[in-house]
């Protein structure tokens, strides 16, 4: 928990002191994919992509559960930033992604990246799909921002 706070708030520094502690006492082998998750975390916050995603890798090549999944997002996320995954890849493992796994931190994640990769790619519709919003959030969101609505009929039909 500590090494995950310390990589939270960006104390890498922290987080690394951590993981020597972790190395030093042991940890026991359930434990391992979760720890892969956050020895990828704390490489990618050092700028050791490589090192982070082999730690992804590992984690999401894991029997546990949350561990793999969180590893399959933090490569997916990982591998289009570093150039190495085309958008439309990217999209299908993160679609791929929200439909096996729901209901935690993961979820949330892979939906955001996708909310924005929709958004930069002029489908909002999906976007708000996968915001789901509530309709009371959505209509405010609506009339914070309705002196974007396009002029003309299609703006016509958001109003």
């Amino acid at each position: 928990d500590e090494m995950r706070a310390a990589i939270e708030v960006g104390d890498f520094g922290g987080a690394g002191d951590e993981l020597k502690d972790i190395e030093t006492i042991g940890f026991p082998r359930e434990l391992q994919p979760a720890l892969s998750v956050l020895v990828g975390r704390l490489s990618e916050g050092l700028g050791h992509s490589e090192e982070a995603l082999s730690a992804y890798r590992t984690a999401a090549d894991s029997w546990d559960r949350p561990a793999a999944a969180q590893g399959r997002l933090r490569e997916a996320a990982l591998r289009y930033t570093l150039g190495d995954l085309k958008r439309e890849d990217v999209i299908s493992e993160l679609e791929t992604l929200t439909t096996i796994w729901r209901g935690d931190d993961t979820e949330i994640g892979a939906l955001e990246i996708l909310a924005r990769l929709y958004t930069e790619d002029g489908r909002y519709r999906d976007s708000f799909y996968v915001m789901r919003l509530s309709a009371i959030a959505a209509l405010a969101l609506f009339y914070d921002f309705r002196e974007l609505t396009p002029i003309g009929r299609r703006g016509d039909e958001l109003r």
